[in-house]
């Protein structure tokens, strides 16, 4: 069965649709964007653990920084929801709020 199937049968979305906005045209640019206008991809399958490896990515952005910008799509509301990058987010809040 084709990727082009599977997507139909069970109704979900493709590649191309994570990267679109909500006006149907691909943004393709890196900006920073506040803390308070990202929220988690609500069917985000895998759960986000405050454990010894997030205790490593949260030193490794206070040395180096966010080496892999997460990636968003803009919202209706406004605001921006994650695709991938839910352990980086979560990392750069510990980092903002110490």
């Amino acid at each position: 069965m084709s990727n082009k199937k599977i997507h139909e049968r069970y109704n979900l979305p493709t590649i191309d649709d994570f990267f679109e906005n909500t006006h149907g045209s691909y943004m393709g640019r890196v900006e920073k964007i506040n803390l308070s206008k990202i929220q988690e991809f609500k069917n985000h399958p895998f759960k986000v653990k405050d454990d010894e490896q997030m205790e490593s990515l949260v030193e490794s952005i206070k040395e180096n920084g966010v080496l892999n910008p997460i990636i968003v799509r803009q919202i209706e509301d406004g605001n921006f929801e994650i695709i991938s990058g839910h352990r980086r987010k979560r990392a750069v809040e510990f980092v903002t709020y110490e």
